[in-house]
């Protein structure tokens, strides 16, 4: 799986896309962070982004969990969180770039039993007919 892009690579990028100076959107980059803080601490707790998402604040409940070295019973306390929920428009293409894998293609169209030989075939590594047409 390839790695993520880094922020130094995302700003280089853009720069030469839009043809601006990397420090000139770095600063962007620092800018929309400390405006998104700032909204996200406001009364609505929410930062949107058109097209890309939001990002919303979240309350955790406390609760039991336990010490995954000694087995033993911890109380986790009560929290606040971040979660960035993504656009519509995000999510979508996400959708439709993963139909292009056959055997999601299958399952979403209830085909269970196709979809379940192309996942098989998939997992070891092999063609099955002219499934992997995409």
């Amino acid at each position: 799986m390839a790695k993520p892009m880094s922020k130094s690579k995302i700003v280089a990028h853009i720069a030469r896309k839009v043809g601006t100076p990397k420090k000139t959107v770095a600063t962007f980059f620092d800018e929309l962070f400390k405006l998104a803080v700032k909204e996200r601490k406001s009364g609505t707790g929410k930062f949107v982004i058109p097209g890309l998402g939001r990002a919303v604040k979240a309350h955790r409940k406390a609760r039991m969990g336990r010490n995954p070295q000694t087995g033993e019973p911890i109380k986790i306390k009560a929290k606040t969180v971040v979660r960035l929920r993504a656009a519509k428009r995000h999510r979508s293409a996400a959708q439709r770039e993963a139909l292009r894998i056959p055997f999601v293609r299958e399952l979403s169209k209830g085909n269970r039993a196709r979809g379940k030989v192309l996942v098989d075939a998939y997992v070891r590594g092999t063609r099955w007919g002219d499934s992997w047409s995409a």
